[in-house]
């Protein structure tokens, strides 16, 4: 009986250092797999600042083209609306316009 309660005691012992190591390394576990998702967060966040500064100098350099574009246009246009010829058509359209409003206006005016 004295062998059998000793032997029992020590297998309490025994479970008692079983259940402090699987706490311990429960815990070890988690700070493993907290460290991991840190990691991760970090790693996502330089990945997300590299895309966003790489989009952001894209967008950039196409509203520098878009804008020199633009410039280029309008002085063109300013150039063309100065024209003796770009005059005379713009004289065109406007008195078709003109005598299109003057035709159907009676039109309008009798529905």
């Amino acid at each position: 009986m004295t062998e059998n309660k000793s032997f029992t005691e020590e297998e309490d012992e025994n479970d008692n250092d079983n259940d402090e190591l699987d706490l311990y390394d429960f815990l070890e576990v988690v700070a493993d797999k907290i460290d991991s998702i840190k990691h991760k967060i970090e790693e996502h966040k330089e990945v997300t600042i590299e895309q966003w500064q790489r989009t952001k100098d894209e967008v950039e350099e196409q509203k520098r083209i878009l804008k020199s574009q633009l410039e280029k246009h309008l002085r063109l246009l300013s150039e063309n609306f100065k024209k003796p010829n770009f005059i005379r058509t713009r004289d065109k359209i406007a008195f078709t316009i003109g005598v299109a409003n003057t035709c159907f206006s009676p039109l309008i005016g009798m529905i």
